[in-house]
Formats: structure tokens, sequence, C-alpha cells
């Protein structure tokens, strides 16, 4: 009887102990949420107080210590999480991020010289992606959805600080020109976060209320390519299913066209191509790209050193604000396949994936993605939320029904 007895409080023990571990998890993933939303409420207001206006302050960076933080606190339960998500995305992400790291010791190593620059930009190109990692594998979709909203909304705040809360109107907004892209409710720091949000509550329709302010939030920034994908964002998950499995084929031509538009792009933008710019565009290549060709000309023309990734930042002080471009100067043509063949991965051959995944690689070949850390963060989670989804052999949400009646499938109506 007292083995028996001894056996039974023994398995008492484990239980209680089992219990209270879960219990510091479940509270540990609480403390990971709350530091995730904390690391972008603190981007934006700091952005909209102090980096928009050019103010130095030290609360600029504590975004990277929290988010950090969030990566330590979220490990117990990525650590026992028994379904991997975003599993293979990571690895690839992961092979693009030490391939980097990898060459730029190498050159480094070759130049005799350590270029502290290029490794602060390594590791705010790492902790986005251990971030979004952590936090699939942390929390729960309708926890994710409700740090989003919380986001969302801090988001507009420091964009509203930014541009000032008297310009959030339509009229300002209907004021602004399109043809030059100048209004006074543009914003280059709260932008790429605002079209990602856009991204994400098109396709997690579960509260019209976020899904129109996400897209007139991506709308006001005023970015051109962003304004046509915001709208088309809304538009597509009505009539097309986003879930739609397309072949990997489409996948292979969209990684070779950027690649290729990449090379093509760099050596349009080259000074003695200047008329044949101006033929082909009807404008100068200044004005086409607001200037960000000839932060490439200068870091060509002024004995420029590549010291890996980031080195342009390094040499000039800021980046040419042309991803593809920069990739090349900095990593190599290599280096810019690998980056766009991996990255691209990450749409997992779906519709809205592949959708989304133009936009970005339209605007890392004409413009800055890479120094916007975190909305790769809110990109990575999109993605990994949409592959857990089963994929779909339909295309349409809508079908004719009877006498040309338009009709949603069953289950096939927006989320």
């Amino acid at each position: 009887m007292e083995g028996i007895a001894s056996k039974t409080d023994d398995v008492r023990r484990t239980s209680t102990t089992g219990a209270s571990y879960r219990r510091r998890v479940i509270g540990l993933s609480s403390i990971a949420s709350f530091l995730f939303v904390a690391t972008y409420a603190l981007k934006a207001l700091t952005d909209g107080l102090y980096v928009a206006h050019d103010v130095e302050s030290a609360l600029v960076d504590v975004k990277y210590l929290t988010a950090l933080l969030a990566v330590l606190c979220s490990l117990p339960s990525v650590l026992r999480s028994k379904r991997e998500v975003f599993g293979e995305p990571f690895k690839k992400l992961l092979v693009v991020l030490f391939a980097f790291i990898i060459f730029t010791c190498l050159v480094m190593l070759i130049r005799g010289a350590v270029n502290t620059t290029c490794l602060g930009l390594l590791l705010k190109m790492a902790i986005p992606i251990f971030l979004a990692y952590c936090m699939l594998n942390c929390l729960s979709e309708d926890q994710i959805y409700r740090d989003m909203v919380a986001i969302l909304v801090f988001s507009i705040i420091g964009y509203g600080l930014e541009i000032g809360f008297e310009s959030l109107s339509f009229d300002a907004l209907f004021s602004a020109s399109i043809e030059d892209s100048e209004s006074v409710t543009e914003s280059s720091h709260a932008a790429s976060n605002a079209i990602m949000l856009c991204f994400y509550f098109c396709y997690f329709r579960k509260n019209k209320v976020w899904v129109v302010l996400s897209i007139l939030f991506a709308i006001f920034v005023f970015k051109r390519l962003m304004i046509v994908y915001a709208i088309a964002a809304f538009i597509l998950p009505l009539v097309f299913d986003p879930d739609r499995r397309i072949k990997k084929g489409w996948a292979v031509f969209f990684k070779l066209a950027f690649f290729l538009a990449a090379f093509a792009w760099l050596w349009l933008l080259l000074p003695e191509n200047g008329i044949l710019f101006y033929g082909l565009f009807g404008e100068t290549q200044s004005d086409f790209t607001s200037g960000r060709n000839q932060m490439l000309v200068n870091a060509l023309s002024h004995n420029y050193v590549m010291y890996g990734f980031g080195s342009i930042q390094a040499f000039a002080g800021r980046g040419i604000e042309m991803d593809f471009a920069r990739l090349i100067l900095e990593v190599s043509p290599l280096g810019l396949a690998l980056f766009i063949w991996l990255y691209w991965d990450m749409a997992c051959n779906r519709l809205y994936g592949t959708f989304v995944m133009t936009f970005v690689m339209a605007q890392m070949l004409f413009a800055d993605s890479l120094g916007t850390n975190f909305a790769w963060t809110l990109l990575m989670i999109l993605m990994g939320l949409m592959a857990k989804r089963p994929a779909s052999g339909r295309l349409f949400r809508i079908h004719l029904a009877g006498d040309n009646a338009c009709s949603a499938e069953k289950g096939g109506g927006p989320r």
C-alpha cells in the first residue's frame, strides 16, 4: 500500500509540475505578445516624434531591445510547439542571412578592416526574421489578430504625430498631386508598415472597420505604387480565391523577371543612358526616381569600397534607396539572385502570396524596403499564416448560377 501511495504522490507531483510549467509558458507568451506590440508602438511613436523631424533620441533604438526580449520570452512556447509554422521559409531566410554574413565577414577579412555599420545592418536584418518565426510559433492566430489591430492603431497615431493630425483629412488627400507624388499626407516612415497591415487585414477580413481603416492608412501615406496595391488588395480577394494554388512555373518566371529587371534598371540609371531614359519614360532619371539615381551615381563615382552587406550606407552615410541595385553592389549578382530566389518562396505558390510578393519585389526594384526591417516581420507573419491554410484549386469566389445571377460559393466569402 505504501508503494502505491508513493507512486500516486509522484504522479501528483509530476502533474503539478507540468501544470506549473504550462502556466509559466502561457505567462511568457503573454509577455511576448505585449513586447511584440510594444516594438511596433515604439517604432511608430518614435518615428513620428523624433525620426521624421530629425530629432535625436535614445528611444529610437529601444524597439530592437523589445523585439529581442519578445523573441526570448517566446522561446519556451516555440520549443514545445508540436506543429512548426513557417518552418521551411524560415530556413530559407536563414540561408540568405548567413550567406550575407559569411560574405561580409570574408570581404572584411580580405580588406583587413571591420566595418561596424555593416555588422549592425546585418543584425537589424536578422531580428525581424526571428521575431516573425517566434511569434508565429508562440501566439495563436486570434492573438496575432488582436496584436495586429493594436499595431494598426499605434501606427496611425505615430503617423498623425508625424504629419500633424490636422492633415488627416480627405480634403488634404484630394488636394495632392498624383503626377508629382506630392501630398501633405505623404510619409516615408509609416508607409511600409501601412501597406503590410493593409495586406494582412484584406486577407483576414474578420472586421470591416479594420479592413477599411488599413486601406485608408495605406492610401493616405501617398506612395503611388502602394495606392494601387492597396485598392487591388481590397478587390482581389472579393473576386478571386486568395488561397488558390498557382503553378510553380509562375514563381520561376517572376524570379527571373525581377533578377533581369534589376540589371536593366541599374543600366538605365547610368548617366550615359540619360537620353535613352528620357525617350522611354518622358522624364529625366532624377525626376523619375525623385533623385535616388544621384545616390547611385555618387556611390559609383567616389571611390566606393565594398565591405559586404550595408557597405554603401557605411561609405556614404545613407543607402541608395534602390534595394536591388544596392544588393548588386554590396553582395554581388549572386547574392541578389539568392535573395530573390529564396525570399520569393515565402509566397508558397498562392495567388495572394504571389500578389503581395510582386509588390515587395517591385518596391525593392525602384525604392527602399531593406531598411524597413519590421515591415518584413509583418510580411512574414502574413505569409506564415497563409501557408497554414489549405490551398485551393478554384480561381473565382463567385460563379454564375440560375439566370446569370452571381452567388458566393459555399464557404467562399471574404474572411
